[in-house]
């Protein structure tokens, strides 16, 4: 675990995802944008539309990380059950934003129907979140944003609040490597514990045969390439052993 960095989780809400039926791309989408900015994301997780589910894991991972990122059931319909559970995790009412509502009939020139409406429904005293050519709010309470779960929407809700998140960028260093993750795992875990404050990590893959990518990522970056090459020369003097 890195220190001194900003840490994350992510909750995907959607019986949908549960099921296989929308396979989830916004933790991907989010697991490298907050990484980029320096905010390690230290877990992801994907929950029912559950109105106690969804309240229970908020309040849990709102105390127990820097911040919350929630995608999906904000929606008008009734299987759509994350802002009054955001509401309930935190003690809150719901409350229709008529200001926002009114601005944004204004703005777009239109009158919304009641089921668009209910988006407006949202916990009392919460932060709106837009986006360009976005037609639905979004909202953040205390450290927790709420994002839609369809993907072009919830990006360009991302984009509009995506300079709050700033931590210390960590560097990577990568190189692959054919040699059996056996030979060199007692090297790795000397390694790891020689150097707390790199991530190191070894992923197979099929490329050409057999291979894994090693990857190295440090806040200093002298120490990230430097280390990057006392590691390969290490695995590969394991594997010339072994």
């Amino acid at each position: 675990m890195v220190k001194n960095v900003p840490r994350a989780a992510l909750l995907t809400i959607g019986d949908e995802v549960l099921r296989g039926d929308t396979v989830d791309t916004n933790k991907a989408f989010l697991g490298t944008e907050l990484t980029a900015r320096g905010v390690q994301v230290c877990l992801a997780v994907t929950i029912p539309d559950d109105e106690t589910t969804i309240s229970d894991w908020v309040r849990r991972l709102s105390a127990d990380y820097d911040y919350v990122f929630c995608c999906g059931g904000i929606g008008p319909t009734p299987d759509d059950k994350t802002r009054p559970a955001i509401a309930a995790a935190f003690g809150l009412e719901l409350e229709v934003y008529e200001e926002g509502l009114a601005r944004f009939e204004r703005e777009h020139g239109i009158t919304l129907n009641a089921g668009q409406r209910e988006m407006w429904r949202l916990p009392a005293g919460c932060e709106l979140l837009w986006g360009e050519n976005v037609r639905m709010p979004g909202c953040r309470v205390e450290n927790v944003y709420v994002f839609p779960g369809v993907p072009t929407v919830m990006q360009a809700m991302w984009r509009w609040v995506a300079d709050r998140f700033q931590g210390l960028p960590r560097h990577v260093a990568k190189f692959e490597s054919r040699a059996r993750e056996s030979l060199y795992a007692a090297v790795m875990a000397e390694y790891i514990a020689r150097y707390p404050e790199l991530e190191f990590g070894s992923y197979p893959r099929l490329k050409d045969g057999w291979t894994v990518m090693i990857s190295i990522r440090g806040v200093d970056a002298d120490l990230v390439e430097r280390i990057a090459v006392e590691f390969k020369q290490a695995i590969e003097e394991a594997s010339a052993v072994g």
